[in-house]
């Protein structure tokens, strides 16, 4: 038996206690000192989740049998099954005899949006648009989910917008112009242009022959291009009508058609008609290039002189009225 002195002790035993008053009488008192378990929680431990992300803890802690109060950054809360918020979460336990343990569970959340988002406008002749590793080509909400360097699964997302582009400018049909004319090229209402003279005007005077060509951007910085050539006439004294021919297939002068050819090209508002001795209309057309091939309802018109009227306008603005006649021949 241990005599109790000094008054702590912490092995586990009987202790007698003799006390001695003033006038020499003593007592004796035998002291039985159990030592009842601490629970144990276990060293700190440092956890991390995604943001956004949730963790059990319980299976961190064995809190099996004991008496638990939970505290976050110091401030005392419901027993948590799971945690989502970074800082320091604290266990204390306490057993059947009254004895404490406590813990803490420091958590950490790493970032999972490390990507963000991406707005892009992109012109349809640009597609397919890449990002991210894929291809995209329509207008749309797209979004890739990785990993980033935490392990968490990142989304980002892409709005991407395809646009078309502008309408072609009209610059009209190639068309051929007199020595010393000019021809006024308008590309149209545009954002910005660009013509391969390096003029930035909406319109172009083109003088003499040669490739005219512009690049229109709209709004979006989409663009278009169009282009038109410009040739220049040899004879530029009107056309003639011929006053013969002979539409026998020999492949010589077969034909009665207004010339020169390449005249013809600013020749519009065209009307030709010819007729036999008795007035009756047996060709008639509104194309300078279409040929009369002597023929009637698709029956072979007979020898003989034919009258003819031509009205047209000349280079845009020469009003033209003349009529003849010419001898078939066979």
């Amino acid at each position: 038996m241990a005599v109790l002195n000094p008054a702590s002790v912490n092995t586990e035993g009987f202790y007698q206690l003799i006390v001695t008053n003033a006038a020499g009488c003593t007592d004796t008192a035998v002291v039985s000192l159990i030592l009842n378990p601490k629970p144990d929680l276990g060293n700190d431990t440092m956890l991390a989740v995604c943001s956004g992300q949730s963790l059990s803890l319980f299976p961190f802690i064995d809190t099996a049998g004991l008496i638990t109060t939970w505290w976050f950054n110091g401030v005392l809360f419901s027993t948590p099954a799971t945690a989502s918020d970074a800082g320091a979460y604290e266990i204390i336990a306490t057993n059947l005899y009254g004895c404490k343990d406590n813990k803490f569970v420091n958590l950490i959340t790493h970032p999972v949006h490390s990507g963000g988002t991406s707005t892009i406008d992109v012109c349809i002749n640009e597609l397919p648009y890449l990002w991210n590793g894929n291809s995209y080509s329509a207008t749309g909400i797209y979004r890739t989910t990785f990993n980033n360097v935490y392990g968490c699964d990142s989304t980002v997302t892409l709005y991407l917008t395809v646009n078309l582009l502008p309408a072609k400018p009209m610059l009209g049909n190639d068309t051929a112009i007199c020595p010393g004319d000019k021809v006024m090229l308008y590309a149209g209402k545009y954002e910005s242009y660009l013509w391969n003279n390096h003029s930035r005007d909406a319109s172009l005077t083109a003088y003499g022959k040669g490739l005219y060509s512009v690049k229109v951007t709209d709004s979006k910085g989409c663009s278009n291009e169009a282009g038109i050539l410009i040739s220049e006439l040899k004879n530029c004294e009107d056309i003639s009508f011929p006053n013969a021919f002979s539409p026998n297939g020999d492949l010589t002068n077969d034909y009665f058609r207004p010339v020169p050819i390449d005249n013809l090209l600013v020749v519009s508002k065209y009307t030709l008609q010819i007729f036999d001795r008795y007035g009756k209309l047996v060709f008639i057309t509104h194309d300078p290039y279409q040929k009369w091939d002597g023929k009637s309802l698709g029956k072979s018109a007979g020898t003989g002189t034919y009258a003819w009227t031509a009205n047209y306008v000349y280079k845009g603005k020469y009003k033209r009225s003349r009529q003849g006649f010419i001898t078939l021949i066979r």
